[in-house]
C-alpha cells in the first residue's frame, strides 16, 4: 500500500473546522468572560488552521479502491464505479506570484447525478520542470493517476485543458 500526501481539502472539513473553532471560542469565552472570549477566538482559529494545513492522505496500490483521509473524514474512490478519470495543470494567480496545481479528476454518475471526486496538489518549480521534461511520472499525484490507468486503460482520458471559467 502506498501513501501520498495531496493539498486536496473536502468541503465538508472546511465546513466541521469553523464549527470547532466556534465552539472552542464559546466554551472558552464562558469559563473566562471578557478576556475569554479573545482567548477563545485565538484558540479557536488555531485550531482551525491546525486543520486546513492538514491536506489529504492517499492510500492506493493494493485492490481497486483508492483511499482518502483528511484529518477526521475519511471517503473512498472506487474505481470501478468511475466512468472516466483525467488530469489538467491549472493555474492560480496568488500574493508571490503564479502557482500550479496538478488536479486529477475521477467522474461518475449515480441514478443520473453527475459528480466528481478530486484530488489536487500544488507543483512547485522543481515539479514543473518534470512536467515540461516528460518526466511527470515522478510526481506523487501522477504516480495516483497512473496506478488508476494501470488498472482501467480504458477509462483513462489523459490531460485536459481546464474545463470551468474559474480555473
Amino acid at each position: 500500500m502506498k501513501k501520498v500526501k495531496v493539498s486536496y481539502t473536502p468541503t465538508i472539513v472546511y465546513i466541521i473546522s469553523a464549527m470547532i473553532w466556534v465552539a472552542v471560542m464559546l466554551v472558552i469565552s464562558a469559563y473566562l468572560n471578557e478576556l475569554g472570549f479573545y482567548i477563545g477566538v485565538l484558540a479557536g482559529l488555531a485550531a482551525l488552521l491546525f486543520v486546513y494545513c492538514q491536506g489529504t492522505v492517499v492510500e492506493y496500490g493494493e485492490g481497486k479502491i483508492i483511499r482518502c483521509r483528511s484529518f477526521f473524514y475519511k471517503w473512498k474512490i472506487d474505481l470501478e464505479r468511475i466512468d472516466t478519470f483525467s488530469y489538467t495543470v491549472r493555474k492560480y494567480r496568488a500574493r508571490g506570484g503564479i502557482r500550479h496545481m496538478m488536479v486529477i479528476m475521477f467522474d461518475h454518475s449515480m441514478m443520473g447525478i453527475n459528480d466528481c471526486y478530486k484530488l489536487t496538489s500544488f507543483i512547485g518549480e522543481n515539479e514543473m520542470k518534470k512536467l515540461m521534461c516528460n518526466e511527470a511520472d515522478k510526481l506523487d499525484i501522477m504516480q495516483i493517476y497512473k496506478f488508476a490507468e494501470s488498472l482501467y486503460p480504458d477509462k483513462a482520458r489523459g490531460y485536459t485543458e481546464k474545463e470551468d471559467i474559474n480555473a
